[in-house]
């Protein structure tokens, strides 16, 4: 009997032990987990989408500016300066894109999950907000920040002057001295002198820069590719389009097959840089190289050659650097393009918090890889493997005259599989340095810019004024309504606030107020010939007591031609893309919608985002 109770006893302390140590393990590996993601609770990413003419790139003022490149990822503290002849196009994880005209000058502050925030020190640009994630646009004069989604465009010239026009949506404009809401059909101009003062006004007009824009965004939302997509994905999607066209795999369904010549592989064209935080990234030189190269999986068929086979849709709540197999060498470093079912590290992940994955979906994607470290799907395929000398490939020395490692001729087994990170301390060229391309630089001295949040990882704080009047210096939760935002914030004389940066500012009227007195209109003045069809930021305060102010305390305004707003070059215009005629409303209800259309056709049954409270669908291929 003794025996018994003994044996009872030992066996429920056995199962008390191993309980306390899968209860350890689990910690252990939530721990694990979250060391992983701890950094990156407000991870987002944002990539160089466009470019044409001279279009420069800085991480920060250490290090030295370098030829931007399309499909460069960015992250806060990357710097982008576009020449006299450049225009650039940013593109943000959740839609929203930022498009630069000449000699505009933009680095990247914050990207969190509720805030993105960018400082303009220079320049003509236009923001299209798709998501409504609030955008705070911090120029030398104000802090403009969105609301709700819309399309708006900000113009700084090189005094500081800022001013903010809304298309459509609303967004607020802050400094110490005022914080005024600015809606559909209004500009905002505000002086960056130490006198600072405001002007709203109504504003109708369009340019060569609009109708632009308005090309872009159709290009953008009028993309077949969403249909083979979660809904979710528009970074790069309308490029697929352009250049390569979808069909059906056996065993790995839908997959883009791209236009390309017959000796093509995947990771061929482009470099290897190195990025803070993510380690060794890759940098493709074709213009649909985003997607293919950050999320899925390459396939060679013998029949349609290399193709993208997008995989699961919970796939694309991971972002990697580079979906390869590293091997090295003793002088040489080799890459293998990743095929489905291969084995990946997922601790070289990192996640898109559009769509925060969670411990099951990372559990799914090594459900997924049912192939060793060294049974590779694409093994033997034609480009399977490029290797290239080291010193080549930290310096981004990888064009197509690089010559191939003698000797080498099956990586995989002549090298030493790397298990984790590649080992490859970076140059001063790894930082992304173009081969053969110089920089132009900015020509204006940069001027701080009024910030309402506080940047991350900004250790130049010279370079910003923050508001420290408490009545704008929004201590309400980044994404909340603005102060008192039923009506229109008047403007207060802030003399006796020696911090202020506006000063001998005048009482504006509410929302409330007669539609007479809300708004003065927009007047081109005497515009002539081709400056008669550009908009009008500028504006030009009259002096106290001249014909144009009125008793009522509005003020009547004569605005002054701005200065010309680019025109678009041939090779930007879209032939097949009609023009968007001159006589649409500010509410933009004659250009393209921003939201993207219902796809056409039933998307296939691995695209749809899987409901957070309902099991995940495989793909039926990995």
């Amino acid at each position: 009997m003794s025996v018994g109770i003994n044996a009872l006893i030992k066996n429920r302390q056995e199962a008390i032990m191993s309980r306390r140590l899968l209860l350890l393990f689990l910690a252990f590996s939530l721990c694990g987990f979250y060391a992983l993601a701890g950094s990156l609770d407000d991870f987002r990413i944002a990539r160089v989408s466009y470019l044409n003419g001279h279009v420069s790139f800085q991480h920060t003022d250490e290090v030295d500016w370098t030829a931007a490149s399309i499909n460069m990822p960015l992250q806060p503290g990357d710097r982008i300066y576009t020449g006299d002849n450049g225009r650039a196009e940013i593109e943000f994880d959740d839609g929203s894109v930022l498009r630069l005209a000449e000699k505009a000058d933009v680095e990247i502050l914050t990207m969190k999950d509720q805030l993105i925030q960018l400082r303009v020190s220079l320049g003509l640009c236009s923001l299209i907000n798709r998501s409504g994630v609030p955008f705070e646009i911090d120029t030398p004069a104000a802090a403009f920040t969105t609301t709700e989604k819309g399309s708006f465009r900000f113009d700084i010239a090189e005094n500081g002057d800022s001013d903010g026009i809304v298309r459509k949506g609303e967004m607020e404009a802050t400094n110490n001295s005022f914080s005024r809401r600015v809606q559909a059909g209004e500009v905002l101009h505000v002086a960056s002198a130490e006198n600072s003062s405001e002007i709203l006004a109504r504003y109708d007009q369009r340019d060569a820069w609009d109708d632009w824009n308005d090309r872009r965004n159709a290009d953008a939302t009028a993309s077949a590719s969403t249909r083979y997509l979660p809904d979710y994905v528009s970074m790069g999607v309308a490029s697929l389009d352009q250049y390569g066209s979808w069909l059906t795999v056996d065993q790995y369904g839908s997959a883009w097959v791209p236009m390309v010549n017959a000796s093509w592989s995947p990771y061929s064209s482009g470099r290897w840089i190195y990025r803070d935080f993510w380690g060794w990234t890759w940098v493709s030189d074709e213009s649909f190289g985003w997607l293919p190269y950050h999320y899925g999986r390459w396939y060679y068929a013998n029949n349609i050659g290399w193709c993208w086979i997008p995989g699961a849709s919970f796939g694309f709540h991971f972002w990697s650097p580079g979906l390869v197999r590293f091997y090295e060498g003793a002088d040489w470093v080799s890459w293998y393009a990743l095929g489905p079912g291969d084995y990946y590290d997922v601790n070289n992940l990192f996640f898109n918090n559009q769509n925060r994955a969670n411990l099951f979906y990372l559990n799914e994607l090594r459900l997924m890889q049912k192939r060793g470290p060294n049974d590779l799907v694409n093994h033997g395929s034609p480009g399977a493997f490029r290797s290239v000398r080291t010193d080549q490939f930290v310096n981004g020395n990888l064009g197509p005259r690089v010559e191939p490692v003698r000797g080498l001729t099956d990586p995989s087994r002549a090298g030493r599989l790397v298990t984790g990170s590649l080992d490859v301390h970076p140059t001063a060229r790894s930082f992304g340095q173009v081969p053969d391309q110089t920089a132009v630089r900015p020509t204006v001295k940069q001027r701080a810019v009024v910030v309402r949040n506080e940047p991350v990882n900004t250790p130049h704080n010279e370079r910003f004024v923050h508001i420290t009047n408490p009545q704008y210096a929004a201590p309400r939760a980044v994404g909340a309504a603005p102060v008192n935002a039923g009506q229109r914030q008047p403007t207060r004389d802030m003399r006796s606030n020696q911090n202020s940066i506006g000063r001998n500012t005048e009482v504006m009227p509410n929302r409330n107020a007669t539609q007479s007195n809300q708004t003065a209109p927009y007047r081109s003045g005497s515009q002539t010939g081709n400056n008669a069809q550009q908009a009008a930021p500028r504006t030009q305060q009259p002096p106290a007591g001249a014909a144009g102010a009125s008793s009522s305390g509005t003020r009547r305004m004569e605005v002054t031609p701005p200065r010309s707003a680019p025109s678009a070059p041939p090779s930007m215009s879209a032939p097949s893309r009609p023009s968007v005629q001159s006589s649409a409303p500010p509410s933009m209800s004659a250009s393209p919608s921003m939201d993207r259309p219902a796809a056409t056709a039933a998307p296939p049954a691995n695209s749809s985002a899987p409901p957070s409270n309902a099991p995940v669908k495989k793909a039926p291929t990995w």
